[in-house]
This record gives C-alpha cells, structure tokens and sequence, in this order.
C-alpha cells in the first residue's frame, strides 16, 4: 500500500516515539511505503520540512500552536490546521499517489482536509477514532449542548464518519457507544474495534545503572508512575489529593512524568507544601521515560469521573510493555475497568471516590506480594492483545478486502 498517514502526534526520533510512530515503523517493516504528514506547532517548528526520519518520510507543516494553549486558542488552530496540511500537501507531494490515507479523530475539524485528500488521491480513509469530540468537551463542562461550539463540531464530527470507509474505535465500549449515539447508515459495517497498540519489546536500550538509588528515591518504598498528559481528563485533582494525602510518608513514592494545562497546580503545591517525596519530569525521550517506569512498581490511569464516553487512555501500554500493574482510577463508562479486573492486571478504584484511591495505596505499600503476578500477567496480555503487528494485520486485511471488491 502507498499510505499517506495525517497526524498531530508524530514526535521527531530524538524526542522519543509513540504509538502513533511505532505503527508507521511497522507498516514500513512489512514493506509499504508511508509518508506521514504532521500537524506541529509553530513554537516548534518555524518552517515546513520534507526529510527522512528514522526510515519513514516525514512532512512536517508548521501551523499555529495548539498544545499548552487555552481552548480558544486551541479551537482557532484546530479550525485553520486544514489551511495549512492542504498548503503543504500541494507543495511537497504533487505527483505521488496513494491508496490510503489513515488519519486520527480529533480534531474533527480535519474533515475538510482529508476529504480533499481522498478525492485528490482517489484513495480509501481511515479514521482511528481516539476520542470521542465533541461529547467530552461536554463532560468537562468545556461547553453545553446548547452552544454553537457543540452544534459546529458535532456537525463535523457526523460528517466525518459517514466520510470514513473504515472506522476503527479504541474498545467494545467504544464501538457501542458509536453505534448508540450516531443513526448513520452502514455505521455498522464500517465500524470494528482497533485498539491502540504498541510495540511489545521495547526499541531503545535502557540505562542498567539507572536504579532507585541513583534517584535518591527510597529502595523500600512503594513507587507509584504516572505518564503522560496532564490536562482536565486525566482529573489532576485526584493526583493532587493522594500527593497531600501522603506528603509526610516515606514508604511511598510518586514519579509523574508529563506535561499539560494542570501541571502547574501541581508543580505549585509541590513548592507551597514542601512536598519531597515526589518527582515532576516532562519532555523525556521514551528510553529514559522507560528507566523511570522500570523502577516503578505501580502504573497510575486516571480519568475525570464527569465522562460520560468509555475514554481509553494508550499509557497503558508503556506500563504492561515492563510489566507493570496498574492503578486505574476512571469514571463508571470505560471498559478498562473490566480489563483489568477480568485479566488480573492490576486495580481499580471510582475516580470520583478519592479516599478509595489512598486506601487502594495505603493496602499496597504494607502488601506488594501481587504485584508480581499481575505485572506479569499485564505484560502477557499486551503481546496477545496489544501488538503492533495485529493493527497491521487489520489494516492489510482490510485493504485486501476492499481490493478484491474493486476488481
């Protein structure tokens, strides 16, 4: 297949990989030629770039900045972004041709750009759906039903789906709750689970000196990581309450590792409160992001408890990738609840239940004794279930189908 694969997510090699990378590496591995096209920011990159990177061409196009940003701001960008890839697109990648273009949602507002890719390629589409927008701005009182934000992207949002040849959401939750809220036709057919999925041995090596004592992080105490973005849906608050809950005990330790725009109440009441028992990383490269989940004992999963959309956060899989258990806090609508219980990888608490969460802590920092066993059975389900090849595999399958349909 020639892919044209569109992203917002797709980090240069030396800041690390993702998801989002580690399908492109495979889909190259087993022989197709993919040329990413990156949204990035303007803070970050001042001009548009074609270059190889790691073995896969990549065109990054410099648009305005939507990370860090307020929702504004972050709405105008994500409003003008489509202006910017079909510029650089025309540029840059006249005269090839594709037979695919794999895109992600959100932003909705990339509808516009991807229908013109496919009419201009004549190529099929694929929507790996990550999160369900309009409907969790909702949940977190971003805006009502009632404003003219929800009736614009939910109007996208309805368009982009029957735009899709295939749609692939993260979970079962995720396809029942598609189907439940959305009358469009053949939504059913076009629909299937396609989980977010990772490489299951690691592709950097890590620092064999790097241990809790090299930290300055007790060799005793119960280490508790968390990785990744911190924003209003990873409900900071929780997180804020177990770090003041545990300011004063020395048999448990937080490392959280991530940037977003709840970081600061967490940096300032680290600096207000004289909280030590805790680092606070951002912007590490996935090898030394790594080192730090090697030493944990315990990955954290957090969620707004408001959500009423089964969310399934990817961080997950960088924890059972060393197998790690997990701590998952979430809202009632998500299916890693069921996950993890019915697998035996780790436990679960109500996110809106906070004193369940440091209870659940307190148990494991006097009982690690399964930890162990759920570590190892969180790293036997990743390869089973979460394997980068089985995306390909989905996808290639799917190409062929459609393929054999047109001839």
């Amino acid at each position: 297949m020639n892919i044209i694969y569109l992203s917002t997510s797709f980090p240069k090699p030396d800041k690390g990989e993702t998801i989002y990378t580690d399908l492109a590496h495979e889909l190259k591995k087993r022989g197709h030629s993919v040329i990413v096209v990156v949204a990035d920011q303007k803070k970050n990159l001042k001009t548009n770039s074609f270059e190889e990177e790691n073995g896969i061409r990549v065109l990054r196009i410099a648009c305005m900045n939507f990370y860090d940003v307020n929702k504004i701001k972050k709405a105008i960008s994500f409003m003008f972004m489509p202006k910017y890839i079909k510029k650089g697109i025309k540029k840059y990648l006249k005269g090839y041709e594709f037979d695919f273009v794999l895109h992600e949602s959100p932003p909705v507002s990339n509808f516009s750009i991807v229908r013109w890719i496919k009419k201009t390629f004549n190529c099929l589409n694929f929507l790996m759906l990550k999160d369900i927008f309009p409907q969790n701005a909702v949940d977190l009182q971003l805006f009502s039903k009632r404003s003219i934000f929800y009736h614009y992207y939910r109007y996208l949002e309805v368009k982009m789906y029957r735009l899709s040849d295939k749609i692939g959401v993260m979970s079962k939750g995720n396809l029942e709750y598609i189907l439940k809220h959305n009358k469009i036709d053949q939504l059913s057919k076009k629909t299937s689970v396609f989980p977010n999925t990772i490489r299951v041995n690691p592709s950097v090596s890590t620092n064999k000196e790097f241990c809790r004592k090299s930290q300055n992080i007790p060799e005793d105490s119960l280490v508790l990581v968390f990785g990744g973005n911190m924003g209003l849906p990873q409900y900071i608050e929780l997180l804020i309450y177990a770090l003041e809950y545990f300011r004063d005990n020395e048999k448990v330790y937080f490392i959280l590792i991530g940037r977003g725009t709840e970081r600061t109440k967490i940096k300032d009441l680290i600096e207000n409160k004289s909280i030590s028992n805790i680092k606070l990383l951002q912007n590490l490269s996935r090898s030394d992001y790594e080192n730090y989940v090697l030493i944990s004992d315990l990955g954290i999963i957090t969620l707004n408890p408001k959500f009423t959309i089964p969310n399934y956060p990817s961080r997950i899989l960088s924890y059972f990738r060393h197998s790690l258990p997990v701590l998952a806090a979430t809202d009632i609508n998500t299916d890693i609840k069921e996950l993890i219980i019915d697998n035996d990888l780790g436990y679960w608490v109500h996110s809106a239940h906070k004193k369940e969460f440091v209870k659940q802590i307190e148990k494991l920092i006097y009982d690690k004794s399964g930890l162990k066993e759920k570590g190892m059975n969180a790293n036997r389900y990743l390869k089973e279930k979460f394997s980068v090849s089985i995306s390909v595999d989905f996808l290639e399958k799917y190409y062929l189908e459609r393929a054999d349909k047109n001839v």
